[in-house]
C-alpha cells in the first residue's frame, strides 16, 4: 500500500533525524563515539537507507501502474 511505502522510507528518514537531535548515542556514551559511530554519521546512513527504500518503492509503484495499464488495454 501507499502508506506502508511512504511511511517505511519517512521512518527511516525520522530515525536519522531522532538520533541526530538527540545526540545519541554520544549522550550516553561520552567519548567513545566521537570518531565513528557519532549521531550524525547515522543521520547519513538512515538517509542513504531511506533514500534507497524510496527508490524501491519508486520501482514497485511502477511495475504495479504497467500491469494495471496492461490490464486495463486488454
Amino acid at each position: 500500500s501507499v502508506l506502508r511505502m511512504w511511511g517505511s522510507a519517512f521512518g527511516a528518514y525520522g530515525i536519522g533525524l531522532v538520533l541526530y537531535l538527540t545526540f545519541v548515542p554520544e549522550r550516553w556514551f561520552l567519548g567513545m563515539f566521537d570518531i565513528l559511530g557519532a549521531s550524525h554519521q547515522w543521520w547519513h546512513v538512515m538517509c542513504v537507507v531511506g533514500a534507497l527504500i524510496h527508490y524501491s518503492n519508486c520501482w514497485e509503484s511502477l511495475a504495479d501502474a504497467e500491469q494495471n495499464c496492461k490490464a486495463t488495454l486488454i
